[in-house]
């Protein structure tokens, strides 16, 4: 018998646990035992659990074969209700904004003096580029005449060299010489453009805008400007860099896409807008790509900010420059 044959029963008891093996092979893996204490909680960590991500709400539409008009009323009612949806979902989407941004701060141990930049700018390949930009990046300020107060300041953008009289371009945005209806905030208003170089010069006016919403400036000086390389224009879904000058000179930027949305109730089709707000003062700053490439300038609009594409911008250059207006 196995019992008085030691070497037998060895061989038993070897083949019993070789069929075991099999047995627990073929049925597959044994799932684990929950802890009679384990629920899933908000908190957890699986997929299902997670929040989602903060969406913008649907913008306001109208009803077939109708518009809203902003001199001439064609349904007084429908206008002024769909003006009014507008303004609850620009409230809604500011909060949402509000939100999100604390969101990605949540957690953080220590804030940098702009975390909107740190968090913009995040790849060595990125920082190479922003601060290559930024040499064609200054910033504009409109003061009243006679050592008055300051107007409005504003961020710009060297898009011209003239290297034997020591001129240069400036693009920045109308908003910094007059109002939303095209009038000079004052005749003899003064324009100081500061340098990246931390220089000041005094700036000249050649022609605005107030459709487009752009200004075109000339300096002087003897140091040299860089003109930025520019791209073919701006696309939905792009991913973008705003880039602003900031009090003291202080670069900013944001970084972001271009949204699909429309928004026709400020009848300017040629905007796109910007799914991150644009750095404080950044109006008129140049909006670039991964490549550094210009592809338009930014503003500060309601609801939201907006871009407006370089070949745009460009052909009110080539106008002015045949036409002078």
């Amino acid at each position: 018998t196995s019992e008085g044959n030691p070497e037998k029963r060895e061989r038993i008891q070897d083949q019993l646990a070789a069929a075991s093996s099999a047995a627990a092979a073929a049925a597959g893996p044994v799932p684990k035992k929950r802890k009679s204490n384990e629920t899933t909680t908000a908190g957890s960590t699986t997929l299902a659990s997670r929040p989602l991500p903060l969406r913008y709400p649907p913008y306001p539409t109208l009803p077939p074969g109708t518009r809203p008009t902003s001199t001439k009323y064609l349904d007084p009612v429908l206008d002024r209700k769909y003006l009014d949806s507008v303004l609850e979902w620009a409230k809604e989407r500011r909060r949402i904004a509000k939100l999100s941004k604390k969101a990605q701060c949540k957690d953080i141990p220590t804030l940098r003096d702009d975390p909107i930049t740190a968090d913009a700018v995040v790849t060595s390949q990125d920082k190479a580029m922003v601060l290559r930009v930024a040499r064609s990046v200054v910033s504009v300020s409109s003061t009243m005449p006679d050592g008055g107060g300051l107007i409005s300041r504003c961020t710009g953008v060297v898009i011209g060299w003239d290297g034997a009289n020591k001129r240069a371009k400036i693009l920045t945005a109308a908003s910094v010489v007059c109002d939303f209806n095209g009038e000079l905030h004052n005749p003899a208003l003064k324009l100081s453009v500061s340098m990246p170089n931390n220089t000041t010069t005094e700036g000249r006016l050649l022609f605005y805008n107030v459709h487009y919403g752009i200004a075109l400036l000339e300096v002087m000086g003897d140091y040299k400007l860089e003109v930025p390389s520019f791209g073919s224009g701006t696309n939905y879904g792009q991913v973008i860099f705003a880039l602003g000058r900031g009090e003291n000179m202080s670069l900013m930027v944001s970084h972001g896409t271009i949204s699909w949305t429309d928004y026709p109730v400020l009848l300017r089709n040629h905007n796109m807008f910007l799914s991150c707000d644009i750095p404080e003062g950044g109006s008129g700053g140049p909006v670039v790509d991964h490549d550094g490439n210009m592809i338009g300038i930014a503003f500060e609009e309601n609801p939201g900010p907006v871009v407006i594409s370089i070949k745009t911008i460009m052909t009110c250059m080539e106008m002015w420059d045949q036409f002078s207006r």
